[in-house]
């Protein structure tokens, strides 16, 4: 992949300074410049590193001075931007900047001499152009003279007046974050977290072998969050039983800092109160996985984890009863568990049920006396929102998308006072 360097040029006059650039030095009246040699020094770019200089119809009489010092193998180019500053300009020089680039680039920004509103727009144009298109992102540049005070008070020699390129890509990366935190916190999906705090801990981890405590919660965090995010999308309900989620990132927040994973830290306390209830193998996990999957637009999800919820609920109930009629046959025992719900909701006579259930009939008497009052109806509901689901509406009486989700918001306001064991704690 080819490295693209987009930067700026204005009217100003440019003083001769040396930019330092990690281990590097150049002197040089032009900050593109000196970043430019920087990343051709620094990464595998060879020739490869093109430069496109943006500037107005007035900057580009400017560029003779730039062009004079410029001894890289590719010449820049200097595409046009508009003078004035209208929101139509905006857009149009939003469009500019990005049609300069490829997809096949990774792309570099020096916002140093871009004028006022530039470094914000040039911004929002390479994440626009990182998320929708693809593109990789080197770094963003800023060369920082200001540490060298008021121009008329620098040293004379240019060996002494020192400017360092400041790397602010940290920044783009908190943008990332904070979409990646919105993905999970709004719809569930904690891929890009994975990805995020993969990326962050890396480096740490190579440079202490593996050994550093807070790169290693980091990225188990992410890991963690990930497997969570797919349990619930793939419904893995005795995964959700088993889960400790809540324990382990009680874990990683003890040893994850706001210098690892600045963006992260302040969600931290949020996400440890959101799952403070899912401390290891428990039924009320499966609950709450139905709660937080409908709070995500996870319907279909919500519906299936509280129909089995409710069916591994009365198992649970039950379990020495039907292990005695049914032994070491968990898959008939929950079939018998939702048969006697299905034929309590109905009100279908004892003449009427079908085996197993028809087989039990005494044992199904006594206990149906055991189910709370209103709880069976709930579950016929349920079952056939979850039936509806599966079959796409492709039923008798499909319901409307909005009245599915409306229908789970009162099933769950329904449920949980009739059986508050289940839930967990508010």
């Amino acid at each position: 992949m080819s490295h693209h360097l987009l930067t700026f040029l204005g009217t100003g006059q440019y003083t001769a300074c040396r930019y330092q650039m990690g281990e590097f030095t150049w002197d040089t009246r032009y900050a593109p410049l000196a970043i430019a040699k920087g990343i051709a020094a620094t990464e595998t770019t060879g020739s490869a590193l093109k430069v496109s200089v943006f500037c107005t119809p007035t900057a580009l009489q400017h560029t003779s001075g730039l062009l004079e010092e410029w001894d890289l193998p590719e010449w820049p180019v200097f595409p046009e931007l508009p003078e004035s500053g209208t929101e139509e300009d905006y857009w149009r020089i939003f469009q500019i900047i990005a049609d300069a680039t490829s997809r096949e680039e990774t792309l570099w920004l020096d916002i140093t001499h871009s004028f006022r509103y530039l470094p914000l727009l040039a911004y929002s144009v390479l994440d626009h152009l990182q998320v929708v298109r693809g593109n990789p992102v080197g770094a963003i540049y800023y060369a920082a003279a200001e540490v060298l005070g008021k121009p008329d008070s620098w040293p004379d020699a240019i060996a002494e007046r020192v400017v360092p390129v400041r790397d602010l890509t940290p920044f783009l990366s908190i943008q990332r974050w904070t979409s990646a935190l919105r993905d999970f916190r709004e719809k569930g999906d904690a891929r890009e977290l994975r990805t995020l705090a993969d990326a962050q801990s890396l480096p740490l981890r190579k440079a202490t072998r593996g050994r550093d405590p807070r790169a290693n919660a980091l990225q188990r965090l992410g890991k963690e969050l990930e497997a969570w995010s797919e349990q619930v999308r793939n419904c893995r309900g005795p995964e959700i039983h088993d889960s400790s989620i809540g324990s382990r990132l009680e874990e990683f927040s003890a040893l994850i800092d706001s210098d690892l994973a600045p963006a992260l830290r302040p969600e931290l306390d949020l996400l440890r109160q959101t799952f403070s209830s899912v401390t290891g193998p428990q039924l009320s996990n499966v609950f709450f996985a139905a709660e937080w999957a409908a709070g995500k637009g996870l319907f279909q999800q919500a519906w299936t984890l509280l129909l089995e919820g409710l069916v591994s609920f009365f198992s649970a109930q039950w379990q020495t009863q039907l292990e005695e009629c049914f032994p070491d046959q968990p898959v008939l025992q929950r079939n018998w568990v939702a048969q006697l719900l299905a034929v309590t909701a109905d009100g279908t006579p004892r003449s009427s049920w079908k085996p197993p259930l028809a087989d039990t009939a005494k044992l199904a008497e006594e206990l149906q006396a055991a189910i709370p009052a209103g709880v069976s109806r709930i579950y016929r509901n349920i079952a056939a929102a979850r039936n509806d689901l599966n079959h796409a509406g492709m039923v008798a009486n499909p319901a409307a998308s909005s009245r599915l989700d409306r229908n789970l918001e009162r099933s769950l306001k329904k449920l949980k006072p009739l059986l508050p064991e289940a839930f967990p704690p508010a």
